[in-house]
């Protein structure tokens, strides 16, 4: 693939219950153009505890990234800190919106969070970040004839992995198994306290969440150490596309990733797409890898998670005319007016666009009179008040003055009766 910073993104996305009682994730796509700098993003967030903060992260965490200025920089690690503040700044935000939340049943502070893998792509550069285990996989094919590759772009955060747990234990938080599932520890008054919690208070240790950092879950606030024990620290990473030779990008929720490995589900994309363009199908890739998800939950008899997938096609946007070897170029300037960067082209193509910028015939301007309001208007003036204090001769002069024009109106009127035109019969009456 030919070196491009221009790209066509073909994207679908699909969301579904599964054999929940709540629906908690969410998908975004958006498509910008902020202080002439384009970009798309895309995102799941599968929310845990209840839905608030997967819906506050999906309507304010590309707010709170673009807040940053290092993230319209052309510099890479600008940008990567752009996003990592984001991220950490939504996470706060959220900690101020929490009296506003719906408490437990059992009456603490609510305890919604949500994972969130969020895609960047601008210019050439593909930007990915997410803490939990919703997941990023990029389907590559490094030329034509090679065979299709799986490159999986991110890793969960799982309790369990040595880097997690050692950082949750080092921010005073534990990690117990619980049927089988590592969780992160919720350590919280027992039901029988009253009052303020105090060193000397009795907690319960709770197994309670099943990833390491996510977005919200801030009942896992430590006083001790003065941090969250599940971090909302993402990892960003940055990728060419122009290196990569990536055909499509998938955003799945873990609704989707239990029951389908990343090779199977690039596999299962890739293959939906060649059935669809032969005419055997209809729909989407994003909707297919759903429902594949959801048909291995019920033949496992398992209630199915809720499972959210979005599918990118990344295609090369062609830039070049046909039959010629050189190429023309389109850029944006930040008025938001198309300039085009020229470069010697076939001979054929320089006609044209001399005949596009041919000047058009000069259409004649035809001469226009501006009317007085007066003649505009086909009602006699009233006639003026009378002052009761003596006039001057300057103020008589101009009474006079004003009566000849009263009086030259009224006849103006008149003639207007007889079939002269206004400005006519104005004139014919001031002789």
């Amino acid at each position: 693939m030919s070196k491009t910073t221009c790209w066509n993104l073909r994207v679908s996305a699909e969301a579904n219950q599964g054999g929940r009682k709540y629906m908690e994730d969410v998908t975004a796509v958006h498509f910008e153009r902020v202080n002439s700098v384009e970009f798309a993003s895309f995102a799941i967030f599968d929310g845990h505890g209840g839905r608030e903060a997967s819906h506050f992260a999906k309507d304010h965490l590309m707010g709170f990234i673009k807040k940053e200025k290092g993230f319209f920089s052309t510099r890479c690690e600008l940008v990567k800190k752009a996003i990592r503040a984001g991220f950490l700044a939504c996470h706060e935000a959220m900690a101020k919106k929490l009296p506003d939340w719906p408490k437990t049943v059992m009456g603490h502070p609510c305890t919604a969070g949500t994972t969130a893998a969020l895609v960047i792509i601008r210019g050439n550069k593909l930007y990915v970040a997410h803490v939990g285990d919703s997941a990023v996989i990029m389907g590559v094919q490094r030329d034509a004839d090679a065979p299709l590759e799986t490159m999986t772009l991110t890793e969960d955060h799982k309790p369990e992995a040595p880097k997690e747990r050692k950082r949750i234990e080092a921010h005073g938080g534990a990690v117990i198994n619980k049927a089988g599932v590592n969780r992160v520890v919720w350590e919280r008054p027992k039901l029988s306290h009253s009052g303020a919690v105090r060193r000397s208070t009795e907690l319960d240790k709770i197994p309670f969440l099943a990833v390491a950092r996510s977005l919200g879950d801030l009942w896992s606030w430590n006083a001790k150490t003065s941090s969250y024990v599940v971090s909302p620290d993402p990892d960003v990473e940055v990728h060419d596309l122009n290196k990569s030779g990536s055909r499509f990008i998938i955003l799945a929720s873990d609704g989707v990733t239990n029951m389908i490995r990343s090779h199977d589900a690039v596999n299962m994309v890739s293959e939906f797409e060649e059935r669809k363009r032969r005419g055997e199908v209809a729909g989407t890739s994003a909707h297919e890898l759903v429902r594949n998800a959801l048909r291995r939950w019920s033949e496992r008899n398992m209630r199915a998670d809720n499972s959210s997938a979005i599918v990118v096609y990344i295609e090369k946007k062609k830039m070049e005319p046909k039959n010629c070897a050189q190429s023309y170029t389109e850029s944006w300037e930040s008025t938001n007016k198309n300039r085009h960067v020229k470069t010697p082209v076939s001979e054929k193509i320089v006609k044209k666009m001399a005949q596009l910028r041919a000047p058009l015939t000069e259409v004649p301007q035809l001469k226009t009179r501006k009317r007085v309001t007066s003649e505009n208007n086909n009602l006699v003036s009233p006639p003026l008040k009378k002052s009761k204090s003596t006039p001057s001769r300057a103020s008589s002069g101009s009474s006079a003055k004003s009566s000849a024009r009263r009086r030259s109106t009224r006849l103006a009127v008149k003639d207007c009766d007889r079939g002269l035109t206004r400005s006519a019969a104005r004139k014919r009456a001031s002789l």
